[in-house]
């Protein structure tokens, strides 16, 4: 069987289990609230801070495309990954100027 058919039925028998809430604004209630900020962000903010207070701000002269290299996660990741991390959190991703 499809695995694609497989998540449309399973979204479709979680939308008529679900209670829809109506929140007097005007708006149909099928219609999704859009999200307005991330808990991701704090997320970022502490790992910034310690990346700060660990001295590698200083031992790497401030170098944005290090930090921003460092702190989204795991070493090996590629530099899509690494944006799209950056991206979920408001961060905008540092790069090196390169001769061309």
């Amino acid at each position: 069987m499809d695995v694609e058919l497989l998540k449309t039925v399973a979204r479709q028998r979680l939308v008529a289990i679900q209670d829809e809430l109506d929140f007097g604004d005007g708006r149909p209630v099928q219609v999704a609230l859009p999200i307005t900020s991330s808990s991701a962000k704090r997320l970022w903010n502490a790992l910034v801070e310690v990346y700060d207070e660990l001295g590698l701000a200083t031992a790497s002269a401030d170098d944005e495309v290090f930090r921003s290299l460092v702190l989204p996660g795991r070493s090996g990741q590629s530099a899509s990954s690494i944006r799209h991390v950056l991206e979920e959190v408001g961060v905008v991703a540092s790069v090196y100027a390169t001769p061309g």
